[in-house]
């Protein structure tokens, strides 16, 4: 069985996340969308709460083949990639796992906990991304990844958070879908 998986906070999740996503549903079995509870590398944890950035997910991906899993939401630590691996690997026995990053990740892959254990058991698929583009690490485990190129969404969580909060509606409608932008407003999240 071919397991895709993509980590984040999902704070909120917008279009580029499902465009990323749709774009990866016919390669794959099972698409499992992990949204984080604590970040190890981000330096403040997510402003919607763990209820609110799954239901935003449910309502973005309307799909029997993508699986919202709360384990990582569920943990009491800072839960690592190796260990959501290790977790998948237990769950879907013989399975080839692939995890999704965007390019704002590639810089920084080779730092992240046990990375040189858990490179040798899943493949890489990278999503370019314009937001931010930082050195590569010269790792050669890094040269197993999949590079999609042509993909340009130039959308980011922090960014929309931002705009939500001059009330900036247009950037609002081309980066969030109609379901979680009425979320988002129903709940005052952000705000």
């Amino acid at each position: 069985m071919k397991i895709f998986f993509y980590g984040g906070t999902f704070d909120p999740p917008h279009i580029g996340h499902k465009k990323i996503i749709e774009s990866l549903l016919p390669k794959c079995d099972k698409m499992i969308i992990f949204p984080a509870k604590i970040s190890p590398f981000k330096k403040i944890n997510p402003v919607a709460s763990s209820i609110h950035r799954i239901n935003m997910l449910n309502l973005l991906f309307d799909n029997n083949k993508v699986i919202i899993d709360d384990y990582e939401i569920l943990s009491n630590k800072i839960n690592y990639t190796y260990l959501t691996i290790d977790y998948l690997e237990k769950k879907y026995k013989n399975s080839c796992l692939t995890m999704i990053i965007g390019k704002d990740q590639i810089s920084n892959l080779s730092n992240w906990n046990n990375f040189n254990i858990f490179i040798k058991k899943i493949n890489i698929i990278c999503f370019n991304r314009t937001i931010e583009n930082k050195a590569l690490s010269q790792d050669s485990n890094l040269n197993k990844i999949n590079y999609i190129d042509d993909f340009n969404i130039n959308v980011s969580s922090t960014n929309i958070r931002n705009n939500i909060k001059s009330y900036n509606n247009k950037y609002l409608t081309n980066s969030l879908s109609y379901e979680v932008l009425e979320y988002i407003e129903d709940n005052n999240l952000y705000v």
